[in-house]
């Protein structure tokens, strides 16, 4: 074997360890937030605390996590990917184990902010990492498989919650989803490596300046942060459409999964561990509709992003549509179009904000636009958790499908607008 090709497998291996790692990063911070949506119910009952109370306490969370994603695009150009990613993931494991110690409402509430700016530093870091590892042409597909962190994640995350709901009560819930992030945290500081150019090699990313096995001018660019460069108003015009995009799939996506073990429970007679089961229809059918993006847009469509995205989007506003008209149906129906929600909208979400998102900035932007576009997508997730507790009092469930149907008409609105602007040279 030549030392070209055992150095070509050697960055392969290398690779994947990252992809592994990367992904239980992400899958991992989801069983640290996931478990209070999924205990929430029941926490209302143990400690006395209001749907107001809950839906505050929902809304402290989203909104730090909102700030938190700006922030972050901040904090990706001054200190390592690798480095935030580790704070944010002990910082995050810390929080969930003040909420299973502490009955005061007002310390879960300071728990729950700083558990928020704990999570935002997550996605921004894994594309910063990722932008380095994958090359354009292979990201609809490895992102396609690697953005099942975050449909797994989630149903891993609620199931696991569940699960020791069930058995030992929601203080050790909220024990084990700290647990799991330590286990996390071990392997990210085994496995883990920001760069192939860290290591010594040459870079995936077709847009990097580092192409050959420059080992000393390698570490001497690895050993500073770049300043990142003025980025194009067509990238910029990109960007903004992408945010309001994800303003609307994040509204639905957090609407969903705040509330749906909620209703299975108060509307339809479901216990709290068999309500967080069945919501996870919406993750696991979310999980083949990003399989299934990924793999078209490089196989099919030559990386077309946008256009498969938007084809999905129609779906995904079909599913909204026939889910307002069918309020109120039952538990079957109700689960059924829940299916077809997931997969219509996590397949674009994964496309949008993963693949897309390190097409539009590369190595070097690729960390602030996913914290720019997070964020602004993070502010319809908090717009959802105050709009729905007060439609859902003065109108009833039927408004709650409504709010559902507007959030996927404007990310459908967002996706035809750059579509039309792309045509005309306008954005990227």
């Amino acid at each position: 074997m030549t030392l070209e090709a055992s150095t070509s497998n050697e960055r392969h291996t290398w690779r994947m360890r990252v992809l592994f790692a990367t992904w239980w990063s992400y899958a991992g911070l989801y069983f640290c937030r996931k478990a209070f949506y999924a205990l929430k119910a029941d926490l209302g009952v143990e400690l006395g605390w209001s749907e107001s109370n809950l839906g505050l306490l929902g809304a402290s969370y989203l909104i730090a996590y909102a700030c938190g994603q700006f922030l972050a695009s901040w904090c990706v150009t001054q200190v390592r990917a690798r480095t935030l990613l580790m704070i944010g993931i002990g910082v995050s494991l810390s929080t969930n184990i003040v909420f299973a110690s502490v009955e005061s409402f007002p310390i879960f509430l300071g728990a729950m902010i700083l558990n928020g700016l704990a999570q935002a530093t997550g996605w921004p870091s894994l594309m910063g990492i990722l932008s380095q590892w994958t090359a354009k042409n292979e990201r609809g597909t490895i992102l396609g498989i690697w953005s099942t962190c975050y449909q797994l994640g989630g149903v891993m995350a609620t199931a696991w919650a569940g699960y020791w709901l069930h058995n030992a009560g929601w203080r050790a819930a909220f024990l084990a989803a700290s647990l799991v992030l330590v286990v996390v945290l071990l392997i990210d500081l085994l496995l883990l490596k920001e760069s192939p150019e860290q290591l010594g090699f040459s870079s995936y990313d077709l847009q990097s300046t580092h192409q050959t096995l420059n080992v000393p001018t390698l570490e001497k660019s690895y050993a500073r942060v770049r300043v990142p460069e003025k980025l194009s108003t067509k990238v910029w015009t990109s960007v903004f459409l992408l945010g309001l995009f994800y303003f609307g799939i994040k509204f639905l996506r957090y609407a969903l999964w705040s509330w749906t073990p909620f209703i299975l429970k108060t509307s339809y007679g479901l216990e709290g561990d068999d309500a967080s089961y069945l919501s996870t229809l919406f993750d696991l059918c979310g999980f083949t509709g990003v399989l299934f993006a990924g793999f078209v847009s490089d196989r099919f469509l030559k990386s077309d992003r946008l256009g498969l995205s938007w084809a999905m989007v129609v779906g995904l506003l079909g599913s909204a549509l026939c889910a307002y008209a069918l309020a109120g149906a039952s538990v079957t129906t109700f689960a059924i179009l829940l299916g077809c929600l997931g997969f219509f909208l996590f397949g674009p979400d994964s496309l949008m904000t993963g693949a897309a998102i390190l097409d539009l900035g590369g190595a070097q932007h690729a960390a602030r636009i996913a914290g720019l576009v997070n964020g602004m997508g993070s502010l319809g997730a908090v717009l959802q958790e105050f709009l729905i507790p007060w439609m859902k009092a003065l109108w009833g469930e039927e408004s709650v499908f409504l709010l559902l149907l507007l959030a996927a008409a404007l990310a459908f609105c967002m996706l035809s607008l750059w579509l039309v602007l792309r045509r005309k040279g306008y954005t990227d």
